[in-house]
């Protein structure tokens, strides 16, 4: 597998051009997959690349995982610039057409609300509309951005790029909920403890907004091979190949 970081749009439009040259050159066919910069550096992100590095490599695929800022992403993924977004809420096509549904999950897990001043607790969507509590989520979240701009007016909803972001956001009181997928929060906290434990010691799941299952999405020019690569990622599942590559 090949792991891309973001790059400046100039020369990420020539890394493409090379990416798709050297394809064109080799017996292998390649697949790239994109997703939010800060996703895809994420453990997190690095498991879902080695899970399907293997899942694609079955098929007779090279995989290639590249990061952008998460609307770039997006976008990149609804023009057919990449082959398809890594993971998506369950009903990410909904809202983006070209893109096809990998049914088979990679994982089923919660959005949750995190929080740093005390005694605060929230239980689903709903709780926020009743509040009068400022919340910061992340672009390009499809679950939490669609729910929040229903339930939160603008004026006390605000969009960062990054978890450390919304969670430094969280101790200055600039906000008292932080919204996103658990494990991409849990994993942000775990690095700024380590460098400030007294400073980010006190933030704490509030409650669960939702659960949903997320999965790969390939643009529709391959769902021939999104049909494919459901079974085989059911069958790395028998195999406990999931777990066993949560360790680089």
């Amino acid at each position: 597998m090949r792991t891309l970081a973001w790059v400046p749009s100039a020369l990420c439009k020539l890394l493409l051009c090379s990416l798709l040259a050297a394809n064109n050159a080799s017996a292998t066919p390649s697949i790239t997959l994109t997703g939010g910069e800060k996703f895809v550096e994420s453990a997190y992100g690095q498991w879902l690349g080695r899970v399907y590095n293997e899942a694609f490599r079955r098929l007779g695929y090279e995989f290639i995982l590249v990061g952008y800022p998460s609307q770039r992403a997006i976008v990149m993924g609804d023009r057919g610039e990449v082959d398809g977004q890594v993971e998506r809420n369950h009903d990410f096509n909904l809202d983006h057409p070209n893109l096809v549904r990998v049914e088979e999950p990679t994982n089923r897990e919660a959005y949750s609300a995190y929080a740093a001043r005390p005694n605060m607790v929230l239980q689903g969507w709903e709780g926020l509309q009743a509040s009068e509590h400022g919340v910061v989520s992340r672009r390009g979240v499809g679950k939490s951005v669609e729910a929040l701009s229903q339930m939160v007016p603008r004026e006390r909803l605000t969009y960062v790029e990054r978890p450390e972001q919304a969670l430094h956001l969280l101790i200055l009181g600039r906000a008292e909920f932080y919204v996103d997928f658990e494990p991409l929060i849990e994993e942000a906290l775990r690095h700024l403890r380590k460098k400030e434990p007294q400073t980010y010691g006190g933030i704490y799941k509030a409650g669960e907004m939702a659960f949903t299952s997320h999965h790969a999405f390939l643009h529709n020019r391959h769902a021939d091979l999104a049909k494919k690569l459901a079974p085989v990622l059911r069958e790395m599942k028998r195999e406990g190949l999931f777990e066993k590559l949560r360790q680089p």
